[in-house]
């Protein structure tokens, strides 16, 4: 897990939580029916949730077990990841949309108790040691909104993808992904300067916090007001790094449930002057 093409890999694994129907807060949707899968225990409560259309005595099945329990030993370790579901969903017709091409997997959470994580095996580009790849970014998302009181914000979605990254970083041993330092030193200051005054955007509808805000600030938006593309990532990082370099005992993990207000009072950009 310590190889650099990872992050690549990763970058577009973290981005496709905010596609379609993999967006954070679809993270509300109902998990999937528990009689459908194939039901494996894990610690802490957790469960893996195969796809019936998966064998469970194939090879496959039981590499994406393996590597899956490794991962998930290393996330628990360091943040309470537990009463947990990650489903393991096959690929077809109607959520193609959700497959990285050139590597057959992808992923996002749902609400505060399961992730979904698809595959597509005939994929060439397919392994199943990527499945486990994806994981600690979205738990850490799952357990962070497990907070009492929690609520979005531009500010707090910004944050939490910060959070997980340092996160992933923390459990893989690795350096950070490339999405997190898609803006210039001087991008990176100005764009602070300018998120300071949306930092408390929220709105009532979720639908439309992420079209009109969340988005733009992720993916990028055209025009007179633009905004480079994984803007948000790399914001999110530098927010959480200066907050861990003015307290150096902290760290993703730790970091798991202290307030995005607290963790912004370090990069000086983000601070109100008279």
């Amino acid at each position: 897990m310590k190889t650099h093409h990872i992050f690549h890999i990763l970058a577009i694994s973290v981005l496709i939580q905010f596609a379609g129907n993999g967006s954070l807060i679809a993270a509300q949707l109902p998990a999937q029916n528990m009689a459908q899968e194939h039901i494996i225990e894990l610690e802490h409560n957790c469960t893996l949730a195969f796809d019936l259309r998966l064998d469970p005595k194939d090879t496959l099945t039981h590499e994406i077990e393996y590597e899956i329990r490794q991962v998930m030993s290393s996330i628990q370790a360091l943040i309470p990841a537990n009463d947990l579901t990650i489903y393991i969903v096959l690929c077809d017709t109607t959520n193609v949309g959700n497959i990285i091409p050139f590597m057959g997997i992808g992923g996002h959470p749902m609400g505060t108790d399961a992730v979904r994580m698809y595959i597509q095996p005939e994929n060439p580009n397919f392994k199943a040691k990527y499945v486990a790849w994806g994981l600690p970014h979205e738990i850490h998302h799952v357990i962070r909104m497990r907070k009492p009181g929690w609520h979005w914000s531009l500010l707090e979605c910004i944050v939490m993808e910060g959070l997980a990254d340092h996160f992933l970083v923390e459990v893989t041993g690795s350096e950070a992904g490339p999405w997190t330092r898609a803006l210039s030193e001087e991008d990176i200051e100005n764009f602070l300067i300018k998120f300071r005054s949306h930092m408390h955007t929220t709105t009532e509808s979720w639908d439309e916090f992420e079209a009109n805000h969340l988005t733009p600030w992720l993916f990028g938006r055209s025009g007179s007001d633009s905004i480079p593309s994984f803007t948000g990532y790399s914001l999110g990082w530098r927010i959480v790094e200066n907050y861990i370099n003015a307290h150096p005992e902290a760290s993703g993990s730790s970091l798991l449930y202290v307030s995005s207000e607290v963790i912004a009072e370090s990069t000086p950009e983000l601070l109100v002057t008279e």
